[in-house]
């Protein structure tokens, strides 16, 4: 008889968002990669997703010390030349829903989700990107993660429900981060598996 000898790969998520790292982890557990959250943090400095992401790797590789993957996601819009992009969060934390709506009123509604994923350990730091189009809705939907406010008004291409109402399965099929933690899971696993 032959054995097969399961080895489950382990690796840390570096963040705080609990809706995030449910995501994250359950396209891991896909590929057999076991993963735990640390909460660190992260000062989010640049003027582009990369930039940003890389410091916050950087920042949390340094407090750790152990190989570990950050995410950082942007959403923008088409009509106001990619905002809010790179300061998604900050923007909405001043400005709410009611500040996003007024600025895209009676404009093109298209915008897209983009999510880079920064592995760090050490020696090597690699990206991987995810990108989801859609359009913006014309209210906020109720549902969805506390952290993830944007889900409430956005419906990806292809679908007539806005993402707080997919289940986290339904989400991972098609999501941006869903795209760039597979894209991350193929590179983990070719460097890490022993033939």
């Amino acid at each position: 008889k032959t054995f097969c000898k399961i080895i489950i790969m382990r690796i840390i998520i570096a963040t705080g968002n609990n809706d995030k790292f449910a995501e994250i982890s359950n396209v891991l557990n896909e590929f057999g990669i076991a993963s735990t959250a640390v909460n660190v943090s992260t000062a989010e400095h640049g003027s582009t997703l990369e930039a940003v992401v890389v410091n916050k790797a950087r920042q949390a590789f340094f407090k750790i010390k152990k190989p570990l993957i950050v995410d950082d996601t942007g959403i923008y819009f088409t009509a106001l030349k990619n905002f809010p992009g790179v300061e998604s969060k900050r923007i909405f934390q001043r400005i709410g829903y009611e500040g996003l709506f007024q600025r895209i009123a009676g404009k093109n509604r298209d915008a897209m989700f983009r999510t880079l994923i920064c592995y760090i350990n050490g020696k090597t730091i690699k990206m991987f990107d995810g990108i989801l189009k859609g359009i913006i809705t014309e209210k906020v939907y109720e549902g969805g993660g506390e952290d993830m406010p944007y889900d409430r008004i956005f419906i990806p291409e292809g679908f007539d429900k806005p993402f707080c109402y997919f289940s986290i399965e339904e989400k991972n099929k098609l999501s941006h981060r869903a795209k760039a933690v597979r894209k991350f899971a193929e590179f983990f696993i070719s460097v890490n598996s022993t033939t």
